[in-house]
């Protein structure tokens, strides 16, 4: 159980985390 929520908190992060890299990215160029 507390390795599928790690996970699934992972991919929440992971998520979030492309995103503010991706608008930085935009926002460099």
């Amino acid at each position: 159980m507390e390795n599928k929520t790690l996970g699934i908190l992972l991919d929440v992060v992971g998520e979030l985390f492309s995103d503010e890299i991706s608008i930085a990215v935009s926002n460099t160029k």
